[in-house]
């Protein structure tokens, strides 16, 4: 796979910039600035981002990259939306990439940022693989997710390591009126 595809910023760090779900935001009045764009996310942490579809999970992901862009390196970041991959093993040879890329540029991963992973079947056992054998180690994984069902039974069935984090971030439309209270409208 060819990871730049995807992590632009990469070769040019103002890149992000002409992100289609950056670019969107420029025709909007209001925009709204969520407060999990505040939130520490944690390095040997892993997030679960879940709501409906079109709610604004990824332009989050991609406001969190462009914020993350201002302080850290940019090949510490790493995306990637799920839509594509197949299978568990796609995802832990995907990471794998991303592991072989950072050593060979000398890069420190800090988020690891996987979209829509619950179009992957079995995901959260290969996150657990990824996680259990160091294939990177003290990185912030935040990962979203339509299927909210799925979030909340693998969540139950997965037993992490003691030294990981688990937390979970819902986004409902119930924000829509804050958005409009906090504009005046």
């Amino acid at each position: 796979m060819d990871l730049i595809t995807l992590n632009p910023w990469w070769e040019h760090k103002n890149a992000i910039e002409l992100d289609k779900h950056i670019r969107a935001l420029q025709n909007f009045k209001y925009i709204y600035n969520p407060p999990m764009l505040k939130e520490r996310f944690k390095k040997d942490s892993v997030y679960t981002i879940r709501g409906p579809r079109q709610i604004g999970k990824t332009t989050f992901l991609k406001l969190f990259i462009q914020e993350k862009l201002k302080s850290i390196p940019k090949e510490n970041i790493f995306y990637w939306s799920c839509d594509n991959l197949t299978s568990k093993d796609n995802l832990i040879t995907l990471v794998g990439e991303y592991a072989d890329f950072c050593r060979v540029k000398n890069a420190k991963p800090e988020y690891i940022l996987l979209d829509e992973i619950t179009e992957i079947n079995d995901w959260q056992k290969a996150i657990k693989f990824i996680i259990d054998n160091n294939i990177i180690t003290d990185v912030c994984y935040i990962l979203t997710g339509s299927n909210a069902i799925d979030f909340k039974k693998r969540n139950k069935k997965i037993a992490w390591t003691a030294r990981k984090t688990w937390q979970r971030f819902i986004l409902f439309t119930s924000y829509f009126p804050r958005v409009c209270t906090d504009h005046g409208s």
